[in-house]
């Protein structure tokens, strides 16, 4: 397996794990409204919301990225 391939397929990994991530919580989603969204904001809400949803537009704009540097 080749350098390039290797990063690819760690790339894919990252984005399969943060989207089962993403979809295995959305099935505690009402949980989270009620904990986190309906609460007085603070800094660990704001960290909190970062890490779980710009974490998946993170991997799915890197897997892009380098889908787009493949062709």
């Amino acid at each position: 397996m080749s350098q390039s391939n290797l990063g690819s397929s760690i790339a894919v990994a990252a984005f399969v794990g943060v989207t089962y991530d993403w979809l295995f919580s959305a099935l505690t989603f009402g949980q989270e409204v009620e904990l986190v969204w309906r609460q007085h904001w603070s800094l660990m809400t704001v960290l909190y919301l970062s890490v779980c949803y710009l974490g998946i537009l993170y991997a799915a704009y890197v897997q892009k990225t380098k889908q787009s540097m493949l062709c």
